[in-house]
């Protein structure tokens, strides 16, 4: 049965604060949170999924968008290995942990990169005309 359920929290997880903000209600916003930290650090992807959520009857989405691009990446082959695959890992444990604790089931949405959706080329999977739906 499909159902709405209101946003009461949205926990923004960054390396960096947020320097401008796409829609200036976010940052005043009494249900946004912004947590600066490293997904290398599982303490912290814990602290991104907050334990008072435990006792709703709502939904928990994490979107884990976090990653080292190829230029970077290519750079730094160990910090890309360190943010992308060990970040991910301690995401999703995070994620399984609370899901451990809680009557909550999560759902987990990954992209590897901003590209996964399309950025307007000619040759994108998905053009900005398409519509994405579950159907």
């Amino acid at each position: 049965e499909d159902s709405n359920v209101p946003v009461t929290e949205v926990v923004i997880g960054d390396v960096m604060e947020v320097k401008e903000w796409l829609f200036d209600s976010l940052q005043t916003s009494s249900i946004v949170t912004v947590k600066v930290g490293d997904v290398c650090d599982a303490s912290y992807c814990a602290s991104l999924l907050n334990d008072d959520n435990n006792d709703k009857d709502g939904g928990l989405c994490v979107f884990h968008l976090g990653a080292v691009m190829s230029g970077a990446g290519e750079a730094d082959f160990d910090l890309a290995m360190n943010v992308n695959l060990k970040g991910m890992m301690n995401m999703l444990e995070a994620t399984r942990q609370f899901r451990s604790k809680s009557k909550v089931i999560p759902t987990f949405v990954y992209a590897s990169a901003g590209a996964t959706i399309g950025s307007g080329c000619d040759t994108d999977w998905i053009q900005s005309g398409d519509v994405i739906s579950d159907s």
